[in-house]
């Protein structure tokens, strides 16, 4: 089934303006989802379709819930939370921070590896304002 919705997702990106696209993710992350790291994973790779302004006006709509996925029993679960966190913060950057300061240590340890993986930087590289 996971397959079939991400289809699904990419066809009906391809046709919607992406802010119609980044309202129904959104709506069913905070909503019930049957598979969040599906919605999870296609929120982060909205974000970098809306722009930052509307993303970073956005957060506070989703955020808690993106937030609650951390302590969800699934680990893929919980991996497309850091891979849609760093998704986010390629969009935001610094105006990411003030949320993810409510990331544990290690949570926010994490989410540094792969944005600095992403941006092909050393894995202990400092994040602006994070440090």
């Amino acid at each position: 089934v996971t397959g079939v919705q991400t289809l699904l997702f990419r066809s009906a990106m391809r046709r919607l303006h992406p802010r119609q696209c980044f309202e129904f993710v959104v709506g069913e992350l905070c909503g019930s989802a049957a598979h969040p790291q599906v919605v999870t994973a296609m929120l982060g790779k909205v974000a970098s379709r809306v722009g930052a302004d509307y993303l970073e006006r956005r957060l506070p709509t989703f955020f808690e819930a993106l937030f609650e996925g951390f302590r969800h029993r699934s680990p893929d679960v919980r991996k497309a939370v850091v891979f849609c966190l760093v998704d986010l913060y390629l969009v935001l950057e610094q105006g990411l921070n003030p949320w993810l300061r409510r990331l544990s240590s290690s949570q926010l340890k994490l989410v540094k590896i792969y944005i600095n993986r992403q941006r092909k930087l050393p894995e202990d590289s400092p994040l602006p304002g994070l440090e």
